[in-house]
């Protein structure tokens, strides 16, 4: 467990197909557990939405894997 924790919030608007989603869910959830995170990710068909916790070095890597995948986050 890290001595301290960080929190992230971030949203992206893009399209994806609605029988992609559980592909994006599973990689995602994947994606967290290696980075120890914490927290919920919603996938849609209108985009990703979440809010995740876990060490500082957890949250950058999680982020650049998605902006890698999704291109730029907010």
């Amino acid at each position: 467990m890290p001595e301290s924790y960080t929190i992230t919030a971030f949203y992206k608007f893009l399209p994806l197909q609605e029988s992609a989603l559980a592909d994006y869910r599973s990689a995602l959830q994947r994606i967290g557990f290696r980075f120890r995170l914490f927290g919920l990710v919603l996938v849609a068909t209108e985009g990703i939405n979440g809010t995740v916790s876990g060490s500082a070095e957890g949250i950058e890597g999680f982020k650049n894997h998605l902006e890698n995948e999704f291109g730029e986050i907010t």
